[in-house]
């Protein structure tokens, strides 16, 4: 932990080895990790003490918590957004036969009940009592989900829970688990105006089923993005394929996908490209080496934070630590000497 522009600072506040990821819910004083197969909250305040050295790190173990249960299985990743007015937490464990998807709800400290939210003696002499259940800041919402085996990432939209998986995109909703779970985008639509020709829903749906699924986002009020390894393609917001079907090819393989609107950053190894969402169009390329998405948080909101290659020293390989800010052009204010008149003394 540190300060924004003091990497001096920056000291080592948690004991993990094999964190891998992280996520913070600021409105509610917690950081979310998952290490060693297993998800932990712990409140700001504590971090916060650590890295002031008014605490010590084993200290820090008394005030988190694991979210994820005993008798879950192993945590393969876990994913944290507003859905339906809610602050969630998505987390997909696997074991040798399923997957499954459980999601809770962050509590604020008015909204939990006086018994669990007591800390100190008494609630560390129930935790055997109480395997079963999440944790004091956390409550399950719905239910508990089949996934495919082959689920990669989650992301949450407004009302509902959309999974990534290597060979489709699903819709989930927790809280009604009868729903039937259908593909994104859905082909099983007949050629019109809006969804395009017989041969272009079966080109799309060739493209999809060959591309793994990186990331789903809203483009328009009833349209949304989906974002593959190589191209990217607009759906209803039914599922079904939009603008007749079309797509639009990245210049690079992505690897991760970022959404700050109006843009999509697309990560691949050595370049970040900047596509805008509503229209597909390439707006920026960032060359970079080895850069990788640390965190994007959910859809539009938050920083994005990449690492790439820093430049090499004595002691070896650097990483560089970036986020990545919107730029805004210069306006020239009435009065002011516009770009040619400044630089035209420069002229050869």
């Amino acid at each position: 932990m540190g300060q924004r522009h003091n990497p001096q600072g920056i000291q080592k506040v948690m004991r993990f080895a094999d964190v891998s990821y992280m996520a913070a819910l600021q409105g509610f004083d917690k950081l979310i990790v998952l290490a060693g197969e297993t998800l932990y909250a712990y409140p700001f305040q504590a971090l916060v003490r650590v890295w002031r050295r008014e605490a010590d790190v084993a200290e820090l173990g008394n005030s988190g918590e694991r979210i994820s249960r005993h008798r879950d299985s192993a945590v393969q990743f876990f994913r944290a957004g507003v859905c339906g007015g809610r602050m969630l937490v998505g987390y997909v464990t696997k074991s040798l036969l399923q997957v499954h998807l459980h999601v809770l709800e962050a509590l604020n400290e008015s909204s939990q009940s006086p018994v669990t939210s007591t800390r100190g003696l008494m609630s560390k002499l129930s935790t055997s009592s109480s395997r079963e259940s999440h944790s004091h800041s956390f409550q399950q919402f719905g239910q508990t989900l089949s996934l495919p085996r082959d689920a990669t990432d989650l992301v949450m939209l407004s009302k509902r829970l959309v999974v990534m998986c290597h060979t489709q995109v699903v819709i989930l909703d927790p809280q009604d688990p009868s729903m039937k779970a259908y593909p994104v985008p859905d082909f099983m639509v007949n050629p019109s105006v809006e969804y395009g020709s017989a041969a272009a829903i079966a080109n799309l749906k060739d493209r999809c089923s060959k591309s793994k699924a990186l990331g789903m986002a809203l483009s328009r009020s009833k349209e949304l993005i989906v974002v593959f390894e190589d191209f990217g393609c607009y759906v209803t917001k039914y599922g079904a394929p939009a603008r007749q079907s079309a797509f639009v090819r990245w210049e690079t393989r992505a690897t991760s996908v970022a959404f700050r609107w109006p843009h999509a950053l697309l990560f691949s190894p050595n370049y970040i490209e900047i596509r805008n969402v509503e229209s597909g169009g390439l707006v920026q390329v960032v060359e970079e080496r080895d850069i990788r998405l640390l965190y994007s948080g959910p859809p539009y909101e938050g920083p994005v934070l990449a690492a790439m290659r820093g430049e090499d020293d004595a002691r070896g390989k650097t990483d560089s630590v970036v986020e990545l800010l919107e730029t805004a052009p210069i306006v020239i204010e009435q009065g002011q000497q516009n770009d040619d008149t400044l630089w035209r003394e420069w002229d050869m």
